[in-house]
């Protein structure tokens, strides 16, 4: 456009031909100059310093840019390093674009601010989300260190992991890095985005329109005002406290790569504390998540509670109580499952499979005798059965990614364990997410109906506690067809007796180390090492016993060794 101008200006302001086309040619060559070296005021989005690049928005719209190796940065005039950079910082960028590469960043310090007010009858985040995400970041920030440890170890596996994130930034897609789990500041904006930045008034339907009736993530980047996430035109905001979390994660990072730094040279230890990390990562993940939901204790609503009853009892009035009961049922244990689930992650999602499942056909079997039309999907109730459908999925992938993820981890597979550990941080988000939109519609049934609570018959659904674990992938058929979750009073007696042989315990004798990788009930998964030899192996445990069979070994190093009885 500018040197459009140019040439129209020069037409009708130059007379002599010849001063005409000199004029042009130095105005043309001193324009494209100044373009390619024209500093633009941006904002600082992400820092990807292992990359070389950054994120940033201008003219309201994201720009992923790669930068110059000879860069220059500066932060409020004094030269910087570019991990110094902050999410937020206003900078000014130069451009190369014979380099296609940015030149030059000055950025400046802003004060942290108090997060704005959001507009009446929106969310607002707690208090203690906020204290999750900034665990989340410290463990992020401790296990990047570990990362950077190990791969200063080993020069060659660096290399590996260096085409694996090349090949991860091709196959970007929307916000989630393709083969593993997002960083902590995307999930924040994530979590943000779905649970807390958006209308909250008791008509709206956000959840359900976002789930059944997304738009295409082009529309997902539009400059302007609007609700966030992926419903309507949303303006992508950088949710309130992001700053001080950032500041609490560098802090982190300072005293992880200290910490770290002891152990540099000794790769065993480096990795048995990033198993430990990658655990509570996935528990946080799992709090934050499940944590937008019980924020808004669905669980102590009379709905949910208590069986429903109506003030007439003619055949419609029968059949709304019917469909009305079972929808609340079903919710009901939809939100059991995320209060168990912040107690222990690891025996909930063993069982969430099969419960969800089980209480999902109890729901469809009694629409079915009393014929709900589940086709009309303008209605409550055939929203209300869709929502519950993609429920089981997800329950169904956050089960199975979360064993998957512990069977990559298992056999050293890095791309598999990072692959399943990706769609279990995206599970996690999306069953509470389907939770909130089955709030709504069971919250709509209820008060189009005028559906009040009986609050002396609790209502009745699926229990967590009696379903029987769903032992997934890979066990011995003799492992599934002799274990069950509903041990006798004797074997939880047994139980109580060894529970120190738990996930994550360490047990070790005469150079020989066992590391418990899962614990089910009687049975486990572990790690048997030493100098010459390592081993995954499958065994019991009961009455202090431990036994594991050479048929349910799987060598690492070495052989897979023989029948094996110890005594805790």
């Amino acid at each position: 456009k500018r040197l459009a101008f140019v040439s129209i200006y020069l037409g009708s302001a130059v007379k002599s031909p010849a001063k005409q086309i000199a004029s042009l040619v130095l105005l043309l060559l001193t324009t494209c100059s100044v373009v390619a070296q024209d500093p633009v005021q941006v904002e600082i989005e992400a820092v990807d310093v292992r990359n070389n690049s950054i994120s940033v928005t201008y003219n309201g719209k994201s720009r992923k840019l790669p930068l110059a190796p000879n860069i220059e940065i500066t932060i409020d005039g004094k030269k910087a390093a570019l991990a110094s950079l902050l999410p937020g910082n206003p900078a000014s960028v130069i451009y190369d674009k014979e380099a296609t590469a940015v030149t030059s960043i000055a950025a400046q310090r802003t004060a942290i601010l108090p997060a704005e007010k959001l507009a009446e009858g929106w969310d607002e985040i707690d208090d203690r989300l906020i204290f999750l995400m900034v665990r989340l970041a410290s463990t992020e920030a401790s296990l990047e260190a570990i990362d950077n440890a190990l791969a200063a170890s080993n020069r060659g596996q660096s290399r590996k992991n260096s085409q694996v994130r090349q090949a991860e930034n091709k196959n970007e897609d929307m916000d989630r890095k393709g083969g593993g789990p997002v960083k902590w500041s995307l999930f924040y904006g994530r979590a943000a985005e779905s649970f807390f930045y958006h209308p909250t008034d008791r008509n709206s339907t956000y959840h359900t329109e976002t789930i059944l009736f997304q738009q295409y993530p082009v529309n997902d980047n539009q400059a302007g005002p609007g609700v966030p996430s992926r419903q309507g035109l949303p303006v992508h905001q950088r949710p309130p406290q992001f700053d001080y979390i950032y500041r609490a994660n560098e802090s982190a990072k300072a005293r992880a790569e200290r910490d770290i730094a002891q152990l540099i040279g000794k790769t065993a230890e480096l990795i048995e504390r990033k198993q430990q990390l990658e655990a509570e990562q996935a528990g946080l993940w799992c709090e934050i998540a499940f944590r937008s939901v019980s924020h808004y204790d669905l669980d102590k609503k009379p709905l949910y509670r208590f069986e429903p009853i109506m003030a007439t009892t003619d055949s419609d009035a029968r059949v709304q109580l019917e469909t009305i009961r079972s929808a609340a049922s079903f919710t009901a244990l939809a939100l059991s499952i995320v209060d168990a689930a912040q107690r222990d992650q690891q025996a909930t999602f063993s069982k969430m499979k099969p419960a969800i499942t089980k209480a999902r056909q109890d729901m469809n079997d009694a629409w079915l005798r009393i014929g709900v039309d589940v086709t009309d999907r303008k209605s409550a109730e055939g929203k209300f059965h869709v929502l519950a459908k993609k429920l089981e999925e997800s329950s169904s992938n956050l089960s199975d990614s979360h064993l998957v993820a512990l069977e990559g981890d298992m056999a050293k597979d890095q791309q598999r364990k990072d692959t399943f550990r990706g769609l279990l941080q995206e599970s996690i988000i999306r069953y509470a997410e389907i939770i909130l939109a089955l709030d709504e519609m069971a919250t709509l049934m209820k008060d189009e109906w005028k559906v009040k609570p009986d609050v002396d018959k609790p209502i009745k659904f699926v229990s967590l506690e009696k379903t029987e674990a769903s032992w997934g992938l890979g066990l011995p058929e003799r492992a599934r067809d002799t274990n069950s979750v509903n041990t006798t009073k004797q074997a939880a007696t047994d139980n109580e007796r060894i529970d120190s042989f738990k996930q994550n315990s360490v047990w070790s004798d005469g150079g020989v180390k066992l590391t418990v990788i899962e614990r089910r009930g009687e049975t486990f998964r572990a790690r048997l090492e030493c100098n010459e030899w390592a081993r995954n192996i499958k065994g019991s445990i009961k009455d202090g016993q431990v036994t594991w069979l050479a048929k349910d070994v799987q060598p690492i190093t070495g052989g897979v060794g023989g029948d094996n009885y110890g005594t805790i």
